[in-house]
């Protein structure tokens, strides 16, 4: 059974893909066998001009490393990042 979407096996759905509980490129090496194809595929692509999963997740870190690293208050940190996002559309 599918952890997101709660379809199992006999809905016509596949286990095929490898879905990592880590986005592999932040060095995820663990795997989650239940996750279906289609939900694995869905939280890996961007929609509607939102980013990926993986690059939220890659956000949240470098937040709470900045955070952890400087003490700062981190609203001028925000508004540089939103600013650079902007700057790149």
């Amino acid at each position: 059974k599918c952890i997101w979407c709660l379809k199992d096996a006999s809905e016509t759905i596949t286990f095929n893909k490898r879905a990592h509980t880590i986005p592999q490129s932040l060095g995820g090496k663990e795997l989650c066998v239940n996750v279906c194809d289609s939900c694995n595929h869905y939280f890996g692509i961007h929609h509607n001009g939102l980013p990926p999963v993986e690059t939220i997740i890659k956000e949240a870190f470098i937040l709470s490393r900045y955070r952890l690293l400087n003490g700062k208050n981190l609203t001028e940190f925000i508004n540089r990042s939103v600013e650079l996002m902007d700057n790149k559309n």
